[in-house]
């Protein structure tokens, strides 16, 4: 008889997780006639006895049915079917391959479309947050009225749900890569009170989380059970590192050879920028267990991503922070490599609704003590962060921006675009500092704290450095690790659903979005020195305007509105002209229209918003602000056909088919002596080509017109110099702006 072969017919990924009730692997063994060899589905295979061929011994895998995550068939062939057996293995890996793309793109389809969805109704709640909790309701309504269905649901979506826990710590990355460009305008007190607040509300989150499970404990007395066996991603292989390596290779040359090969810079950097991150991260992973202590995967991977964006500044001239800024871009047009990342954040909210199904029963029994500590150190660290903000003298803006350092990064970001004036980038880096402080001590602090049950110490750990925490307790303590994952994203869940509601009451220092406005320009005269705010104002506008190598661009000169003007007054500002024209390469001519007294669709207006990053505000706020604008400039973005085959109507209504809103800006007045400039914003595509400078000039000079010459507007810090560049003084004779808050 042939030796026989153990081969499996189905990738391990395909099949599902047989956790929910007591079956065992299927077995079957068959020679070359067919015929049955053995079965055994309760005991470990034992394979000693099979039969030599040639005297050599056949080697097979050692599995128990309790090692098994996975119910399996094997199939023992026969030698001569070696060839056979290799055509099926290449077969189940590509259609686990397939498997894999389909159910991670339903997860990252469905957050795409949650996002758009909430955007369009004005929702201000997280979007992959509400998906989660659908998810989950309905595994919950499939395990209770068909339960073989919420299994095969597990089972599609297990390679999506496995392949994110593995490169969950990637997705935290771009904040850290770009900390450089995000923390440079923050002043050098406000960063040590920041630290300060980040270390010590580290420790003090995780004593809440830990006394509370302990305390709890004690009141409930409920007996720990085994909790059902979390899956761990597979290692990273040689070929993995080589072919990101080969990757790293290419794309760093061609970009610097040819630096817009993929139509933009961002385009262009992104393959090497994201393989240099990915490189940082295998080997992070790769390092011994001693350097992991001090130096975090990580930290390895920022400096992998930083490191390469240094070379290709330093070779190509332009320096570091271009580069980091094609890495995060911001920009859905044109994504950079720190964009890929974080757009599967979303997913990973998504991903709790799985862990939180296959953890059901142990949330059940220990629903006291969890649900308790959770709660309990959400509210504290949210507030005590604020509290301890205002306490020590931080701005508000940076307090806000901190207040979510015990949430994992997908629902912190979510949290601050809740609120005004925070900065993301600061966000997202205080989060993962939070995590790699816990990933360092949080073993060492608890034994010192004499917490010594799984339960606590894996609350504790999830409650207070998240997901960082989590992977590096569970490395050394797994029956800690189903706690973890459970308290790990509850607490994102209670620290969302208690933002959103504190939102809403919350005072902001930045003005409303802008809408449409009832003023048009009233025709007057006005003396010309009122009009110069500084030497050469006009002439600047076509500075900011240059011939680009693909595009033909011709500066319009507004047309005149009145025939003749005294020598000492200057010609008004029409309603609406002809910024810029320009001729594309497909043929279409491209006008941007500025205007000041037309109506702005709120939707378009939204859109543009979202664009910039900017946070959602409901349509009637929109419309209100629409309203009460004394006066509101924009830039719209028309395409027509080169030839004049299409005359009348037809034109005018494919003209308005193509136009598109890409900038605008608005201000407020006393109708008198004082204006000021608000939300002044420019399509991400179209930044760079001098329209935010032409649109700040043309508001202020139909604000002049109307005879308002004391012209002031509130500006972030990272963009003071371009507004002094158009004549803006910052605290002119000590003059301060000053914003209300309440005590």
């Amino acid at each position: 008889m042939a030796t026989p072969l153990a081969a499996p017919l189905f990738s391990p990924l395909a099949l599902s997780s047989a956790r929910n009730r007591r079956s065992y692997p299927k077995i079957r063994f068959q020679s070359n006639n067919g015929s049955p060899l053995e079965s055994n589905g309760h005991q470990k295979l034992n394979l000693s006895k099979c039969s030599k061929l040639n005297g050599q011994r056949s080697k097979f895998l050692q599995m128990g049915s309790r090692e098994m995550t996975f119910g399996r068939k094997l199939s023992v062939q026969a030698a001569d079917g070696a060839g056979t057996g290799n055509t099926s293995t290449i077969t189940s890996n590509v259609l686990a391959a397939a498997h894999l793309l389909v159910s991670l793109g339903i997860i990252l389809a469905a957050d795409q479309f949650l996002k758009q969805a909430f955007v369009a109704a004005s929702i201000k709640f997280p979007s992959a947050l509400f998906g989660m909790f659908c998810i989950f309701s309905v595994l919950m309504i499939l395990d209770s009225v068909v339960p073989a269905a919420a299994n095969g649901m597990m089972s599609f979506f297990e390679p999506a749900f496995l392949f994110i826990q593995r490169w969950l710590p990637l997705f935290y990355v771009p904040s850290l890569v770009v900390l450089p460009l995000s923390v440079r305008d923050i002043p050098a007190a406000s960063g040590l009170k920041i630290c300060y607040i980040v270390a010590g509300g580290w420790l003090a989150s995780l004593c809440v989380a830990g006394f509370t499970a302990i305390a709890v404990r004690k009141m409930v007395n409920t007996e720990m059970t085994e909790a059902e066996p979390m899956a761990k991603p597979s290692p990273f292989s040689a070929l993995e590192l080589w072919s990101w390596s080969g990757i790293f290779v290419a794309s760093f040359v061609g970009a610097l050879f040819y630096p817009n090969s993929l139509g933009t810079s961002a385009r262009t950097c992104l393959p090497f920028l994201l393989s240099s991150t990915v490189l940082g991260y295998i080997v992070g992973t790769g390092l011994p267990s001693a350097i992991k202590k001090v130096f975090h995967p990580i930290i390895c991977c920022a400096l992998s991503a930083l490191l390469a964006a240094l070379a290709f500044g330093y070779a190509s001239g332009s320096g570091l922070d271009p580069v980091l800024g094609n890495y995060l871009t911001k920009v859905a047009s044109d994504p950079g490599a720190g964009d890929i990342l974080m757009g599967f954040l979303g997913s990973v909210i998504l991903s709790f609704a799985f862990s939180m199904f296959k953890q059901r029963k142990l949330v059940k029994r220990h629903a006291a003590e969890i649900f308790t500590s959770v709660i309990v150190s959400t509210l504290f660290s949210l507030y005590s962060t604020a509290l301890v903000g205002r306490l020590v003298g931080l701005e508000p803006s940076l307090t806000v921006s901190i207040l979510p350092r015990c949430i994992t990064v997908a629902l912190a970001l979510s949290i601050v675009s809740l609120f005004e004036g925070t900065n993301s980038s600061l966000t997202a880096a205080v989060v993962v500092v939070t995590g790699l402080i816990g990933a360092n001590f949080v073993q060492v602090v608890l034994d010192k704290l004499r917490l010594n049950d799984p339960i606590a110490r894996g609350i504790a750990t999830a409650s207070s450095a998240h997901g960082l925490g989590t992977a590096a307790l569970s490395a050394k303590e797994p029956e800690a690790l189903p706690f973890c994952a459970i308290a790990y994203a509850l607490t994102g869940i209670f620290g969302s659903l208690l933002s959103s509601f504190s939102s809403n009451s919350y005072p902001s220092n930045q003005s409303l979005f802008l809408s449409k406005s009832a003023y048009p320009i009233r025709h007057g005269s006005r003396k010309l020195k009122t009009l110069r705010l500084r030497a050469n104002f006009w002439e600047s506008i076509r500075s900011g305007f240059v011939k680009n190598n693909n595009n033909t661009t011709q500066l319009v000169e507004p047309p005149s509105t009145t025939e003749e003007e005294d020598e000492d007054t200057e010609p008004l500002l029409p309603v609406e002209f002809t910024l810029v024209e320009r001729t594309l390469q497909d043929g279409f001519i491209e006008e941007i229209i500025f205007s000041s007294g037309g109506e702005i669709d709120v939707y378009d207006l939204q859109t543009l918003c979202d664009k910039v990053g900017w946070p959602r505000r409901p349509l009637t706020k929109l419309a209100a602000a629409l309203k009460n604008s004394y006066m509101v400039a924009t830039l719209h973005s028309v395409l027509k056909p080169s030839s004049s085959s299409s005359e009348g109507d037809n034109e005018q209504q494919q003209q308005q088919q193509n136009k598109k809103l890409i900038g605008m800006a608005r201000a407020t007045s006393d109708h008198a002596f004082n204006a000021t400039i608000w939300d002044v914003l420019v399509d991400p595509e179209y930044q760079g080509q001098g329209l935010g400078k032409a649109l700040v000039e043309k508001l202020v000079r139909a604000l002049l017109q109307r005879d308002i010459g004391n012209i002031s507007l509130f500006a972030d810090s990272q963009v003071v110099d371009f507004y002094q560049n158009l004549g803006f003084e910052a605290d002119p004779e000590g003059i301060k702006g000053m914003f209300w808050y309440p005590k």
